[in-house]
């Protein structure tokens, strides 16, 4: 009696492992593709900042050179 709750803890504990070492597997798969997408979004949102940046820069700068630097 004794015997089989070990043996039912043992085989319980080896499938919580076995879940442990999948997902960790799983992981290790799949985590250097979810970083490169990461990596990628962040650099072309930078990139967007940057030249969302630079156009508000040049309409700040023709405000303040009114109407006369378009001719």
């Amino acid at each position: 009696m004794i015997q089989d709750f070990f043996h039912g803890v043992g085989n319980g504990l080896l499938l919580l492992i076995g879940i442990a070492l999948t997902a960790l597997f799983i992981l290790w798969v799949t985590l250097p593709f979810l970083v490169l997408q990461l990596v990628r979004s962040n650099r072309a949102l930078t990139e967007e900042v940057r030249r969302l940046r630079l156009l508000q820069e040049n309409d700040e700068e023709e405000a303040e050179d009114g109407p006369q630097s378009h001719q």
